[in-house]
């Protein structure tokens, strides 16, 4: 994953810039597609090979530019979700924001997923949580953790 600047004037500048991309792509295609329909009646092929050549390079730049939107979209939904996750209590489990139930700390550390562990089951004088995602396992009693299972 690519690493994003904490920097705000930063973001905000290259945020500005991309906000203007697909404004010149679609300009740029439509006087493309003005100059083609200009061009039909000429008889200069090799004209027509390089007009066809440059909409098609426009044609995969705006499918890059889609791709770059959708990854970007991403980065900022995982941005906003470690922005909102910290770790806390006396287990050193992740909260996210104010919430009371953890997160699996492999699954979060590991794969960056704000997955819920299980509420809690008492027994035997421990309380355990797990994941049901990863099959971490964690056992705690009087306040202090016995065992730590991560998942491999």
């Amino acid at each position: 994953m690519t690493s994003m600047s904490a920097d705000p004037i930063t973001a905000m500048t290259v945020l500005g810039t991309a906000a203007k991309i697909p404004g010149i792509v679609s300009s740029t295609l439509s006087s493309l597609k003005t100059v083609r329909e200009m061009t039909k009646e000429s008889k200069d092929t090799g004209l027509k090979d390089q007009l066809s050549d440059v909409y098609n390079s426009v044609l995969e730049l705006r499918e890059a530019l889609h791709d770059l939107q959708t990854e970007n979209e991403s980065l900022r939904k995982a941005l906003e979700l470690k922005s909102n996750i910290g770790r806390r209590g006396e287990f050193g489990y992740f909260f996210q924001g104010d919430e009371t139930d953890p997160l699996c700390p492999v699954c979060y550390q590991r794969d960056s997923k704000a997955v819920y562990l299980e509420k809690p089951v008492s027994g035997n004088g421990y309380v355990s949580r797990k994941c049901a995602v990863c099959g971490y396992f964690n056992q705690e009693r009087e306040g202090t953790p016995v065992i730590r299972r991560p998942a491999y």
